[in-house]
């Protein structure tokens, strides 16, 4: 609904343009995966491997953070947490990667993640689902680099 009303303010056409993205997964199958999908739209991923990484790696161009929960929930939660703190990365959407059975410990970090892809993972879904991040992105979070 957020990106209906902007698409409404704005008043002009999205333009699907490729944008920086920092993926955290300790999976290297996942991680080649998520990169060859999005590259075909042009998207450059940059991939860690622990949360620990996440917060420095961080850059200024980045459009979207997608982590994989099977990194752990209980450290996700205090990243998630120092990265919506700090004002320059308040605003970055996060997709996060989940399995069907950690729903109940996603409820404790729901709020602070823009939506969710459920494993296994579609390639159509992912790359739709990351183009509405990118919009909002761009026209609520300031223009895309």
């Amino acid at each position: 609904m957020r990106l209906v009303d902007l698409r409404k303010q704005d008043g002009r056409p999205s333009e699907p343009r490729p944008a920086g993205i920092l993926l955290a997964t300790g999976s290297t199958p996942l991680g080649a995966q998520l990169a060859a999908q999005f590259a075909v739209d042009g998207h450059r991923v940059r991939t860690v491997d622990t949360l620990g990484e996440v917060v420095d790696a961080i850059r200024p161009e980045d459009r979207l953070l997608i982590v994989d929960a099977a990194l752990g929930m209980q450290d996700l939660h205090s990243v998630l947490a120092q990265i919506r703190m700090e004002s320059a990365t308040a605003g970055l959407p996060v997709l996060l990667l989940c399995e069907k059975q950690d729903l109940a410990q996603l409820l404790a970090i729901e709020f602070m993640v823009d939506d969710v892809l459920w494993k296994p993972l579609k390639a159509a879904v992912n790359r739709h689902r990351l183009g509405f991040l990118l919009e909002l992105a761009r026209r609520g979070y300031g223009s895309e680099g």
